[in-house]
């Protein structure tokens, strides 16, 4: 954690000529989601940005039909990262290759292929618990939530491997500020933990999860986010 704190206090802010804005879901604090993913990436690595934010019932009700007819988000999705005054750019894991290239972060520019490479490896395992989690947390009834929460010891455990078979370069994955991989895991474990489904203790049996969590939890602006409302406190 120290690690990480460290290597904030001395990243500079990287900020792009054209401007990033971010378009996402204002979701019940603490709960992050797919946007939430991006933002903590912006703040972890200084990326300046400002934000577009939408209520589930603006964007379920005339926002998402208005996105997807104009071709805004074709497939209705979001985050959306706008470069300047766009096209809009979608899908979230892509979205932080996108900016990590814009901005030639160092971390991404050092690491070599296989730590990139690991990067991928978890944000792919990811996604499928993610959906998991967005199913049982918004549209689930309270059966779809107990068996959903059964499932929790079995992924923490199934990515304490992934991460072991990636290794730690220090911090996280690939250095000591995060990438993709690192953002999106982080992202996932708080958001199970703030809907009830785990806790940190649980989390606690799995030292490099937790490692790569309280690291991430301990960076300056991510901690001034989150407030008291840290599910890591």
């Amino acid at each position: 954690m120290e690690k990480a704190a460290a290597a904030f206090a001395m990243e500079t802010p990287k900020e792009l000529e054209k401007g990033l804005t971010l378009e996402y879901l204002a979701l019940p604090s603490p709960i992050s989601g797919r946007g939430g993913v991006v933002r903590f990436f912006l703040l972890a690595n200084k990326v300046v940005f400002t934000e577009k934010l939408h209520s589930l019932a603006d964007w379920g009700g005339s926002v998402k039909a208005k996105y997807v007819a104009e071709g805004i988000s074709p497939a209705g999705h979001l985050p959306l990262l706008w470069v300047g005054d766009g096209p809009a750019c979608s899908e979230h894991i892509s979205l932080m290759r996108l900016v990590a290239n814009l901005t030639q972060l160092k971390t991404a520019k050092d690491a070599d292929c296989w730590s990139l490479y690991a990067q991928d490896m978890v944000a792919d395992a990811y996604a499928e618990w993610r959906g998991d989690w967005a199913s049982a947390t918004f549209g689930g009834d309270d059966a779809a939530k107990d068996t959903y929460k059964a499932t929790i010891p079995g992924r923490l455990k199934q990515f304490e491997g992934v991460i072991a078979k990636a290794g730690l370069k220090g911090a996280f994955i690939s250095g000591d500020l995060p990438l993709w991989g690192d953002s999106a895991l982080f992202s996932l474990i708080s958001d199970n933990i703030a809907t009830g489904y785990t806790g940190v203790d649980a989390v606690k049996e799995f030292p490099l999860l937790h490692q790569i969590c309280t690291a991430y939890a301990g960076i300056e602006a991510v901690a001034g986010w989150y407030g008291d409302s840290s599910p890591w406190k």
